[in-house]
Formats: C-alpha cells, sequence, structure tokens
C-alpha cells in the first residue's frame, strides 16, 4: 500500500544518501546493482561514473555515461553530455567530443551540466584553438573545388602486399553515441587494423601472439560476428573470442585485448582445447547477395552467435552451457551459467530477456511448445508447407539471472535477417509477393509488416534502418524499429535488378543500385579488384539521398559499368572507390573515385600494376586530400578552393564517357559552362569511357 511504499523510498533515499556520502565505487555499485529502476539511481550512476573517471576506469564510466546522456530526465542527460564530451575530448576523440559539445549548446544551452556550469558555459569555456572548436566551428572538412594533379608513388622500404585481408564493418552508426563508422581490416597473421570514418589509422593490434594452435582454429573463417557498446568491442573468429579496449588511440597496447575465450570445452581427459575445422556455408537470399554462416566442416553444425552487450552483461555459448559474463571482466568471474543447451544455438535480446535460438531438429521445451502454433503469422491450413514459415523453437531466459521464463517459436534459421533487441526482421512469401515482417517472439506478436513484389531486393544500413527496392523503381529507407519511412522515391525501374547496398555518412545517403547487363562482346575482360576479398562487378547506377529531407542530392544518378565497389569504405570521406582488373595483351588495374557530394569522376588512373591484393583509402583533413594505397603503391590527390564549373555524375561505359557524352542536351550545357566550342556532328566520334 502507500504507507510501504513510502517507507520503502525512505530506506532507499537514506541508502542513496549514504552510498554517495562515501563515494565508495564499490558501494555505489552495489547500489545501482540492487536498484536498477529506481528513481534515485541516476543520481548514484552519475558518481559512479565521476568516481570511475577519477580511477582511470575509462571504459566502464563510458557504458553508464553512452546511456545516461539519453535519459529522459534532462538534468541527468545534460550531466552525462558533459562528462562524456569531456572524456571523449581527452582521450584525443575530438570528432566524437564535438558531437557531444554541439548537444550541450544545443540541447542544454541554458542548463545546469556540470560544476555549477550551464552546456552553453562549458563550451564557452574550451581553448579558441583546441580541436573540437575548430570541428564544431567548421564541421565541412572538405574542399569543394578542383583536384589537383594527382601523384602515384611508392612508399619507402617495399612492404609485400597483405593478401587474403578481411574488410569490415563494426558498426556505421549507432544509434546514441559516437557517429561515424569503424572499418577494420584484418590479415591471416590476424593482424587488426581499426581506422575511423575519414579511413585515418586509429590502432593496430595483434591477435595471434605465440597461439598457433588459435591461429589455424578461426584463420580460414575470420572475423564472424562483432559487436560493439561505446569503445569496447567483441569479435568472434569462429568459436574464439576477443573484447577489445579502442577508446584510446594506441597500438598493441599490453591491456588493449581485456581478454580471450575459446568457445569450445576442454577434454576431461588430457585438459586440451579441440580445435574443429570450420568453413563458410552459403545460404540463398533472396534479397540480395548469399548471407554466409559458419560450420564445423566435418559435423556441419553451425556455429552458434554470441549475444548482444548490454547492461546485464554479455552472454555467449561455451560447448552446451550459457555463460553471462561482465563484459569488462571476462570469464573468471561470470554472473550466471545454464547447462544444458544445445550446442550451435543463436543469442539476442534486450536488457530484460535473452532470447536462445535453438538449432534445426532441438525438442527441448517440445510439451510447452505443443500447445502452440507453428504458423507464426497464421497463414492458413490451406497453404503449402513452402508458404508457411517454417518455424524452430527458443528458450526465453531472463537475462539478470538466466532464469528460463518459457519457450517460443521462430521463423528458421535461413529467414532471420537480422535482430533488433528482442525483435526479429523475417519475411513470408505468398505468390509473387514477399511481406517483410517485424516479430517479437516473447509477445508473439507482429510489430509491423510490409509486402512488396516477389522481385524486390533490400539491405540493412547499420543495425536500425531497411532500404527496399521494388523492379519498378519504387524505393524506401525504413527504421526497423517500427517500419516507419525516412527516404520514399521513384527512380529508374530494373529488369534485371541483383541487389543494392547503401553508404551511410553524415547527411547523406547513397544508393548503389547493381542490376547487371549482357556482357559486351570486346577485347577486354574486366575482373573484380581487389583479388581475394569476395568482390565482384558492379553494374549500375549510384543516387544520392539526402538524410535530413528525403530528397535526391544529383540531378542524375551515376552511372558505373562493371567496376567493384569495395565495402565498407570509410563513411566520412568525400570520395567512392571503384577498382578493377583489365586483361587485354597484359593485365592492369583501373581506380576511378566519384565525388560523393555531386556525382563527378574526380580521379581516373588506369595502367596500374595488376593483381591489386589490398586497397585503402586515408583521408587527410588539414590538406583535404586522399591517398589510396594499392598493394605497394600510394596513388595521392587533393581538392583546393579554386572555383569549378558544374560537372555532371559520372557516366561510365555503356552511358559513355567521363565528360558528358557529344550530341547531347546534357553535354552541350556543361560544355559551355566550361568555356568549350561545340563541335560540328561531322567531328563528333564516339567515346568509350569505360
Amino acid at each position: 500500500d502507500a504507507s510501504q511504499r513510502s517507507h520503502i523510498d525512505g530506506l532507499v533515499t537514506a541508502r542513496r544518501d549514504a552510498v554517495l556520502n562515501s563515494q565508495s565505487l564499490e558501494s555505489l555499485h552495489r547500489f545501482v546493482e540492487l536498484y536498477p529502476g529506481h528513481e534515485h539511481v541516476e543520481q548514484v550512476q552519475l558518481e559512479l561514473a565521476r568516481q570511475q573517471l577519477a580511477s582511470n576506469q575509462l571504459l566502464a564510466a563510458e557504458k553508464l555515461l553512452e546511456k545516461l546522456a539519453y535519459a529522459p530526465r534532462r538534468s541527468t542527460a545534460g550531466t552525462a553530455t558533459a562528462l562524456y564530451a569531456n572524456l571523449l575530448a581527452q582521450v584525443s576523440r575530438f570528432d566524437d567530443a564535438a558531437h557531444f559539445y554541439q548537444r550541450l549548446e544545443q540541447e542544454f544551452a541554458e542548463l545546469i551540466c556540470d560544476q555549477e556550469m550551464t552546456g552553453l558555459e562549458i563550451v564557452e569555456s574550451l581553448a579558441d584553438d583546441s580541436h573540437v572548436k575548430a570541428i564544431m566551428r567548421n564541421p565541412e572538412v572538405w574542399q569543394d573545388g578542383r583536384v589537383n594533379q594527382h601523384d602515384l608513388t611508392e612508399p619507402k622500404g617495399k612492404a609485400s602486399p597483405r593478401r587474403n585481408t578481411q574488410f569490415f564493418a563494426l558498426a556505421d552508426r549507432d544509434q546514441h553515441g559516437p557517429r561515424g563508422s569503424l572499418v577494420w581490416t584484418i590479415d591471416r597473421q590476424r593482424t587488426l587494423v581499426g581506422r575511423n570514418q575519414f579511413g585515418e589509422p586509429e590502432f593496430q593490434l595483434s591477435l595471434a601472439g605465440n597461439r598457433r594452435q588459435a591461429t589455424r582454429f578461426s584463420g580460414t573463417v575470420g572475423i564472424s560476428r562483432a559487436a560493439r557498446a561505446g569503445h569496447l568491442c567483441i569479435l568472434s573468429f569462429g568459436l574464439e573470442l576477443f573484447a577489445i579496449d579502442i577508446l584510446q588511440k594506441t597500438s598493441d597496447r599490453a591491456d588493449q585485448i581485456l581478454w580471450n575465450e575459446v568457445a569450445t570445452p576442454k577434454s576431461p581427459s588430457s585438459g586440451t582445447i579441440r580445435y574443429p575445422q570450420l568453413k563458410h556455408e552459403a545460404i540463398p537470399n533472396p534479397w540480395g547477395p548469399a548471407w554466409k554462416r559458419i560450420v564445423d566442416a566435418n559435423s556441419k553444425r553451425p556455429v552458434g552467435r554470441f549475444g548482444p552487450i548490454n547492461a546485464n552483461g554479455f552472454c555467449f555459448q561455451r560447448s552446451h552451457e550459457i555463460i553471462c559474463i561482465d563484459p569488462l571482466k571476462g570469464v573468471e568471474s561470470p554472473i550466471w551459467k545454464r547447462e544444458g543447451v544445445p550446442a550451435g544455438a543463436d543469442l539476442f535480446g534486450d536488457d530484460k530477456i535473452l532470447i536462445v535460438a535453438l538449432p534445426l531438429g532441438s525438442r527441448m521445451g517440445a510439451a510447452e511448445l505443443s500447445k502452440r502454433s507453428r504458423d507464426l503469422f497464421e497463414l492458413g491450413t490451406d497453404r503449402t508447407e513452402e508458404q508457411k514459415l517454417v518455424a524452430t523453437s527458443a528458450m526465453i531466459l531472463r537475462q539478470a539471472d538466466g532464469h528460463l521464463l518459457g519457450y517460443r517459436y521462430l521463423p528458421a534459421p535461413d529467414k532471420r535477417w537480422t535482430t533488433v533487441g528482442r525483435f526479429v526482421l523475417t519475411w513470408h512469401e505468398t505468390g509473387q509477393v514477399k511481406t517483410m515482417v517485424l516479430y517479437d517472439p516473447w509477445d508473439e506478436t507482429v510489430l509491423w509488416d510490409k509486402s512488396v513484389p516477389a522481385g524486390s531486393k533490400g539491405c540493412l544500413i547499420g543495425h536500425d534502418e531497411l532500404a527496399l527496392m521494388q523492379p519498378d523503381g519504387r524505393f524506401e529507407i525504413l527504421r526497423l524499429i517500427d517500419g516507419s519511412r525516412v527516404v520514399e522515391a521513384q527512380i529508374d525501374a530494373e529488369s534485371t535488378l541483383s541487389d543494392i547496398h547503401v553508404f551511410r555518412s553524415a547527411g547523406q545517403y547513397l544508393v548503389a543500385v547493381n542490376a547487371p547487363k549482357p556482357v559486351r562482346s570486346s577485347d577486354v575482360t574486366y575482373t573484380p579488384a581487389p583479388s581475394g576479398q569476395g568482390a565482384k562487378l558492379f553494374d549500375g547506377k549510384i543516387y544520392a539521398f539526402d538524410s535530413g529531407n528525403g530528397q535526391m542530392q544529383w540531378p542524375s544518378p551515376a552511372v558505373i559499368d562493371q567496376y567493384s565497389l569495395p565495402i565498407p569504405q570509410p563513411s566520412d570521406l568525400p570520395v567512392l572507390v571503384f577498382l578493377r582488373h583489365e586483361q587485354k595483351k597484359k593485365t592492369t588495374a583501373t581506380v576511378i573515385c566519384i565525388d560523393r557530394r555531386d556525382g563527378r569522376i574526380v580521379l581516373h588512373e588506369e595502367g596500374l600494376p595488376a593483381n591489386l591484393t589490398s586497397y585503402t583509402a586515408i583521408g587527410d583533413r588539414a590538406a583535404s586530400s586522399i591517398t589510396l594505397q594499392l598493394n605497394n603503391q600510394q596513388l595521392s590527390f587533393a581538392y583546393n578552393d579554386q572555383p569549378r564549373p558544374p560537372e555532371p555524375p559520372a557516366q561510365t561505359g555503356r552511358a559513355s564517357s567521363f565528360v558528358p557524352t557529344k550530341g547531347t542536351v546534357l553535354g552541350s550545357i556543361f560544355r559551355i559552362l566550361r568555356g568549350e566550342k561545340e563541335a560540328k556532328p561531322e567531328d563528333e566520334s564516339e567515346t568509350d569511357g569505360s
């Protein structure tokens, strides 16, 4: 009743005052654990973050501040934003720090945030010559004038090209937290290199050590999953896990690897770990390129996926055991364990529940599940099995302690596109219609659905958005959490639509529509570059949309004919890079770069040494220059502030030209703007810009 509630609140308040006065890390942390949802917990969390900052526990402090900076209570959010901005500036993450200082200036200008200062006063107290102030004054760091003559050089001291290098994007943008992306590479020697949204290297770290068995164990499959919470990253190489601190920009720091765990048990008799041979297995994907999953090469059993990093820990599976740990501390003192779970489960969920998607064929929970329908979306018993969604079983656990809450049916593994917290993005097909569904397996409800023609293609954008394109050219970007539209546009219809990809950056979506046409007879053969990285030739169009209003930014799409489009690419560089090998009398390589702002070609370099096996794009913001590292060579160019005439988006190959085609109205307009004379019809000749 009310009197009991008042009495309990009084006890909690007294306990809060005691732990705040104690300033003890242990007492503060214990209060947060005991009263996670209480109204007084935010004040204690802020003090805990302050104490962690003072004791140099930066990742632990960030874990709290990243969430508190977006708390509903403005006083909490303002204070957390101020502390987080200062933390990021101290570790030289000036772009991220500028993002949070801008929030102080715009959202908390008149609110007392920290040390009796308002958000505006905190920003004004920054030194005029500070890196953060410079970024806030001029967020657009790239010149937009002419491009200087480029240089092709070989770095001093030849280094052998890194073969079999894997590229992956850890996260392209978090809903809360620092903007930008991390593009990482790892080679067969397991040297991990992290780069920021400008391609600038932030750290280099060897994960191999002296553990030669571990290298053989995971080397053939590379990184199979990556999760991020702030600047704490957890990576899996098959069945081997690494937790990495990337907050501070250093290389091969001794404590950068927080912990390392092999998710397969030791032999009871010998005490040794068995390292199974792993391989990739393709999963057909009606929305685009095939997906890949990792399986045991001998048993063909899939390797399960670890869970997210959330407020109540990090969960992974080791053989038949689910283990929940503090992601900053590792496996030495687990929060809880649950045994008897079939190996190869996929884990996902939120702060409250953990969903353990059991492997196909599991009979766990059969008695409870017998009372539930496998027809998740009520497609009807008159439909064929192909039309119905085949369901598999899942355990539902309480995230805080691993307690079993029940069992539910889930879409089959090859119908689970992605997860959003506890929700599953899936689809079902009926006739010539595919219906996309965001499904809550715990409540057994559909949050939203959307139907499109069977030939439609799609792709995920980061962790929070979805792009869909129909064959008739209708294009949409949706928010995953609620299905609301961010962009809706009519673009060119494509009868041979193969797949799409979206590059998201601050203020822009670049949409790559791949629609291969029949290969023309030619004495030149084009093949993908770089070699050995799973690249394929792109034959299609690039569209640019404003992420604020959804409008097209270019007058027409860029047309790219038979070039590889490396994925991922640094999100905040002003260019998009295309590569290919050309085989004629001899094999050479070609690179083109188009400007993201208007689609024009700013670099076209042919005759490069053959067999490109590595590629990196790096921006120098101070010089407004771009450097492409291609094997052992560097190709550099820079923007300047000299005025330039407008140029059209790139038109290569069949669309013919790095300048507009002669005889066209668009070509005439752009040549007049350049001051060129119009050629007479008889002087015209066809130019192949491929």
